[in-house]
């Protein structure tokens, strides 16, 4: 029997430090293990991807196929972005302009065209497809690959929702164009789709009418390792009591606030004690952690 070929769609990819990494990175991992042949199609990274300092380790077997993207626009901004301040200010303007003018401005879209012909020729030699959302290019990408071949197997794997994100703050004509886009190219070509929370299997189910697995995010660690970890004396388990968030902190929205009060709350009444839990943020956008760990409330419990 032949191996399965197996395509990975996916703008996050190492050196790329961000959530959305990890997923792509262990499936490329563990299907090789398994005897498929695994492709990576990804993107050449820009400074404005930073932070790009992610280590991990090269797949053996698995190959990647990273695709030079960009315009004019895209090279400039890259000169300019290539120092912390500027970089966070450039990423700052972006939010204004979204939410000033409800406009999903991303310019690694681009992408997109720049991957069309390697994109295509793949989907000739393969079995399946799976693209990992976002940026929306991902989800392109693998829409024109089963169209140029029908008999692909396409999987679209949502860390994120599309055109029914809440984080992002669209005119209602702009998140009807999004959501057009994504109706007639996942609502209309993908096999199947996974999703990361329950919530977001339902939503994605009603809107495409497709079925919807639940895939959630998790961490790959080797079996030897968690044998050891496993075996570490109770001890190493006492307090503090570590809470660990990771991820991104939306402000008001997924805001760690209402959790830091309450445990401040507690502490003022002597029901817990000072040092006993720690709350812990990793992550490349936790600047309302880091607000919130200035406040002297606070900061016994926050690091």
């Amino acid at each position: 029997m032949k191996p399965l070929k197996i395509v990975i769609v996916t703008y996050n990819w190492p050196p790329r430090n961000a959530i959305g990494t990890h997923r792509p990175y262990a499936w490329a991992k563990r299907w090789s293990e398994l005897g498929a042949s695994v492709t990576v199609l990804t993107a050449q990274k820009h400074p404005y991807d930073a932070p790009l300092d992610l280590d991990l380790p090269p797949l053996p077997g698995v190959g990647i196929e990273e695709v030079a993207y960009g315009s004019t626009v895209a090279k400039l901004g890259g000169g300019m972005l290539r120092d912390g301040p500027t970089r966070q200010f450039a990423k700052t303007l972006i939010g204004w302009f979204r939410s000033r003018f409800g406009v999903n401005a991303d310019i690694r879209e681009k992408w997109q065209a720049a991957a069309r012909q390697r994109a295509l020729q793949l989907s000739e030699k393969s079995d399946i497809v799976v693209s990992t959302y976002g940026p929306a290019a991902s989800h392109l990408i693998a829409f024109e690959m089963k169209q140029h071949n029908p008999a692909l197997f396409w999987v679209a794997d949502y860390r994120d929702l599309w055109s029914q994100r809440h984080t992002v703050e669209l005119t209602p004509s702009h998140r009807a164009r999004e959501r057009e886009r994504e109706v007639s190219t996942v609502g209309k070509k993908a096999d199947l789709l996974t999703a990361v929370s329950h919530d977001m299997v339902e939503q994605l189910g009603k809107l495409t009418g497709k079925p919807v697995l639940l895939v959630r995010n998790g961490f790959d660690i080797e079996e030897d390792m968690l044998r050891k970890r496993l075996k570490m004396k109770a001890s190493r388990f006492s307090a503090p009591l570590r809470l660990v968030h990771t991820g991104t902190l939306y402000e008001g929205l997924r805001d760690p606030e209402p959790l830091l009060a309450a445990l401040a709350a507690l502490l003022n009444e002597g029901k817990i004690a000072e040092g006993e839990i720690s709350v812990d943020f990793y992550g490349a956008r936790i600047d309302p952690a880091r607000r919130l760990a200035k406040n002297p409330q606070y900061a016994p419990l926050s690091g």
